[in-house]
């Protein structure tokens, strides 16, 4: 003998109480709807969500209860056409969402019309998106910070080529009028004007070579930290005449005039002797070497509290706006071609401002664009006065 089936209303109450579970126990805020978009179904997340309890919020508009001013009229008018719309639909949209302390925060909303249902015309499923947003701002933020590295690496990688290049351009420039001279010499065809000639060619070219291993050492000892000072009080002045005094042939030769203007009187500053001789002769050799013949060089020392000033000004080629801010960065030239007209390894300015910094002071340069020279400061703490 057959059981009696249960009674179809006792099968719809069982079945309304399930989907409630349901809809209660989910992890997305549910409320459902009126065709005034006014809520009649408001479940435990939803309070959660909102900060709104469920006899708070039923009877009241979602759009006027839970979403930010800003977005209100958009979403109601989205709402008017859903309703409008034949059959069933579905709206997925994001907006400000507002809790009842007034916070605000990234809401989705996805809402769905039910058309023969006269008390429930739209369900919706409302989820606070912050922390996806979150992940988005920081995955955004790592692309960027990705982008940029790569960037930087491959500029790294094209200077360190420039510099190779450069490096092996200036080793063997030398080196070939070296072995040309010596080949000339031992063939014993040169009169007596040649040989001096000969042997003044050798000289200078094995200076430029000396001279571009000393500035590579020099980096070398200042990255691996082995860069030492001899420290002692000093007055800047005579430390800057005599590498003036270094260079004064260089400039009587291309008939640039070297303005002094070097206040005895400065005060003296703690520093090691030979190193900064060695940055007012880069500067000021970098001067001569950039100012076209005929052109002006102007160095002065001064006190400028708290510091002691040496400044190196030109009316040479100057620096331009995009090369300025790179102006003292290892193998950076503004020329980096092995074919420039001026040598070196752009290595002399960032050794200055490495000793500079060492000496716990600053180095600046300044130029109003290409053409138009280029001042450089250098400021060193000022020490006791004698």
């Amino acid at each position: 003998m057959s059981s009696t089936p249960p009674d179809l209303a006792e099968r719809r109450r069982s079945s309304a109480a399930h989907v409630r579970a349901i809809l209660d126990n989910t992890l997305d805020a549910v409320v459902a709807m009126d065709a005034e978009a006014v809520i009649r179904f408001w479940n435990p997340r939803a309070e959660e969500t909102f900060g709104w309890g469920r006899h708070e919020a039923v009877d009241r508009r979602l759009v006027e209860l839970v979403v930010d001013e800003a977005d209100r009229d958009r979403l109601g008018a989205e709402l008017e056409r859903l309703a409008g719309a034949d059959g069933s639909g579905a709206l997925r949209t994001e907006v400000t969402g507002r809790r009842r302390d007034g916070a605000s925060f990234p809401l989705e909303l996805t809402v769905t019309r039910i058309p023969e249902d006269p008390d429930y015309r739209f369900s919706a499923f409302a989820r606070d998106i912050t922390e996806r947003k979150r992940s988005e701002r920081e995955r955004e933020r790592l692309l960027v910070e990705a982008e940029h590295a790569r960037e930087q690496a491959e500029a790294a990688s094209r200077v360190k080529d420039e510099f190779l290049s450069t490096l092996s351009h200036e080793l063997r420039t030398p080196l070939t009028a070296i072995v040309g001279w010596i080949y000339l010499l031992r063939g014993g065809r040169l009169d007596e004007a040649a040989r001096t000639r000969a042997l003044d060619a050798i000289d200078r070219n094995a200076g430029a070579q000396a001279q571009v291993i000393s500035d590579i050492l020099d980096l070398s000892r200042i990255v691996g930290a082995r860069f030492k000072l001899s420290v002692r009080p000093i007055q800047l002045a005579p430390v800057v005449a005599a590498a003036i005094e270094t260079l004064m042939p260089a400039a009587n030769a291309r008939g640039i005039t070297v303005q002094t203007n070097l206040d005895p009187s400065a005060g003296l500053v703690s520093g090691d002797t030979d190193r900064l001789r060695q940055v007012v002769w880069n500067l000021l050799s970098n001067a001569i070497k950039f100012t076209p013949k005929g052109g002006r060089v102007a160095v002065r020392v001064e006190r400028a509290d708290p510091n002691v000033v040496v400044a190196v000004e030109d009316t040479g080629v100057g620096i331009s706006p995009h090369f300025l801010p790179h102006v003292f960065e290892r193998f950076r030239q503004a020329d980096g071609s092995a074919q420039r007209r001026q040598g070196g390894l752009g290595l002399g300015l960032a050794i200055c401002r490495q000793i500079v910094e060492l000496h716990g002071g600053a180095i600046h340069a300044d130029s109003a664009g290409e053409g138009l020279g280029a001042v450089f400061r250098v400021d060193l703490p000022a020490g006791l006065s004698e």
